[in-house]
């Protein structure tokens, strides 16, 4: 996908976005094959913010991108799926106007499509939390009560066994 947007910049005269979907192929490869450190990461930065402020020809609109993919590159190895969606959905944003900016419609197109996509998938996550949160708690709550139940058990057998014996042996 990120060698048809960048061709579809390059064929534009968006420079800028050629640049950045250029490193963000090699990021992405890079982030599958080897550790990927902070180190890696400013590397990458540096890649990123250096040639595409060269390539840049569309001034502040320009710049949006860069900072967006940036933000990618920065947080692709959070864990947590909502903030890693939203960090999708900032960039993709800051994408976005630059897409119009250079007049690259599916570009656009894709952007938006994939900040729909990710807002959809942060809803999906956070409803599937509640509700596995929700049956955990009932687990729980009935894992508690039969717990209650055992221990009373327990305790009246153990006193009505107590009160025989010494009934008993009186």
């Amino acid at each position: 996908q990120l060698t048809f947007l960048g061709l579809s910049n390059v064929v534009l005269g968006a420079y800028t976005g050629a640049v950045l979907n250029a490193v963000s192929i090699v990021r992405n490869v890079l982030s599958l094959k080897v550790k990927y450190t902070w180190t890696l990461k400013l590397i990458l930065t540096a890649i990123l913010i250096g040639p595409g402020l060269l390539a840049n020809r569309h001034g502040f609109l320009g710049v949006l991108p860069i900072i967006g993919t940036t933000l990618i590159t920065c947080f692709l190895d959070v864990e947590n799926v909502v903030k890693l969606k939203t960090v999708y959905i900032i960039s993709q944003s800051a994408w976005i106007f630059y897409d119009f900016a250079v007049q690259n419609y599916v570009s656009a197109a894709t952007d938006a499509f994939g900040i729909v996509s990710n807002i959809i998938g942060i809803i999906t996550v956070r409803k599937a939390a509640k509700e596995l949160d929700f049956e955990r708690a009932m687990e729980l709550r009935d894992a508690l009560f039969e717990l209650k139940e055992n221990l009373l058990s327990k305790y009246f057998e153990y006193f009505l066994s107590t009160s025989l014996i010494e009934i008993v042996f009186k």
